[in-house]
């Protein structure tokens, strides 16, 4: 039973990001690659899911882990995400603890950090496109940006960074536990490595907009 979760563990994370697997191998011959389930329904852990953000490069570059077991450099954005909890979801985060920023273990650094991570949520926190930006609470969804943007280094991939500066956000009048997440800019998830301007992805960002298409051009978190 355990094999088994770890298993739809990882496809759920493949479906979300479009990941392909292959991309790892072609890496290296043995990735370091390791998928955990974090927290649980009965065990309460808190994480950041960034998958309907969009985020502002920093100017500054963040160090990335890389299946071979180095570090790779990347531009770097800052994304502010809402912070859940898995007791609260009823559903435990997907993260890859060798990979992103993470040290090995589902473990935050410190009490005043979380890590950026996946989740199944059918429904969680995200920021409207209003003026002022309010959050509330939508649906989950995607959208795909199209190679013909030329926005394949420009999008954020969260999926296992670390985050601070979690606060309490009063926007809109509602109420949401956020943190600031910095996250490389065009990475693959997996093989950590750059891609293509002229490469499609996918986003959650943007979706519940009344004009989803310009998150593809806001550094929106995503994958592919």
């Amino acid at each position: 039973m355990k094999l088994l979760t770890r298993l739809l563990g990882i496809a759920l994370v493949c479906m979300a990001f479009g990941l392909h697997i292959n991309s790892v191998q072609a890496a290296s011959k043995i990735s370091k690659t390791s998928i955990e389930l974090c927290g649980s329904k009965d065990v309460s852990y808190k994480f950041a899911l960034c998958a309907a953000t969009t985020c502002t490069p920093t100017g500054k570059r963040i160090a990335v882990n890389t299946p071979e077991g180095g570090k790779r450099w990347f531009k770097e954005a800052l994304c502010t995400c809402p912070v859940l909890d898995t007791q609260d979801t009823g559903l435990p985060a997907v993260a890859n603890v060798a990979g992103g920023n993470m040290q090995g273990s589902c473990l935050p650094p410190n009490v005043a950090t979380v890590w950026s991570l996946y989740s199944t949520a059918t429904k969680f926190p995200q920021l409207s496109d209003g003026n002022p930006p309010t959050w509330s609470l939508q649906a989950a969804g995607v959208q795909q940006c199209s190679a013909s943007l030329n926005q394949g280094r420009e999008f954020a991939q969260c999926f296992s960074f670390k985050c601070d500066n979690i606060r309490t956000s009063l926007e809109g009048g509602v109420t949401t536990t956020v943190a600031d997440c910095r996250c490389p800019l065009g990475e693959d998830v997996f093989s950590a490595l750059p891609a293509k301007a002229a490469t499609s992805f996918v986003t959650g960002a943007g979706t519940s907009w009344s004009n989803p298409a310009s998150a593809c051009y806001q550094h929106p978190v995503g994958g592919f």
